[in-house]
């Protein structure tokens, strides 16, 4: 009898064995999986993110044409990026960027010293108007961005220790 059970619990440990193994094989192909999604669909992350992150922070409208991200090759293209006129101003946009590449390999932006290559932008046009309250576009969309960024809050005054 003692043998049979012996048998029997090396049998349960073989199974629970091949049920980790299978686990585990799932979560490695599950990672890789992701990792492979996240790189394939990389371009049309940025985009959506330009475009929610921008509308936030500058408060108004922000759209991206076209994204294009090398992870590998270190060069980053936008293309077709326009940012919208705050309300009470004129119907045209403020911002209208035909492109903008950047060379800048992903070693040179993770040490202590941040190395760009090149930037170049190609049919930039930038709308300046003043509002019927006096106030540039411009200033509407900084003053947006300070509030969104709490750069529009006083720095809070730093207390020193007294020696006497």
């Amino acid at each position: 009898r003692r043998g049979a059970f012996r048998r029997n619990r090396g049998g349960e440990a073989r199974i629970l064995r091949a049920m980790l193994k299978k686990i585990l094989i799932g979560v490695v192909l599950l990672v890789i999986v992701l990792v492979v999604g996240a790189v394939l669909f990389l371009d049309s992350i940025v985009k959506a993110g330009i475009g929610t992150a921008g509308s936030h922070v500058l408060g108004v409208p922000t759209r991206a044409g076209l994204v294009s991200v090398g992870l590998v090759s270190g060069k980053t293209a936008i293309g077709n990026l326009e940012v919208d006129n705050p309300q009470g101003y004129a119907p045209v946009k403020f911002v209208t960027l035909g492109a903008i590449e950047v060379d800048a390999p992903f070693s040179q932006l993770t040490g202590e010293k941040i190395v760009i290559d090149r930037v170049e932008l190609r049919d930039l046009t930038i709308e300046l108007e003043k509002g019927a309250d006096g106030k540039l576009n411009v200033e509407k969309i900084v003053d947006n961005l300070k509030k969104a960024t709490g750069a529009d809050k006083p720095a809070e005054p730093e207390i020193g220790r007294a020696h006497v």
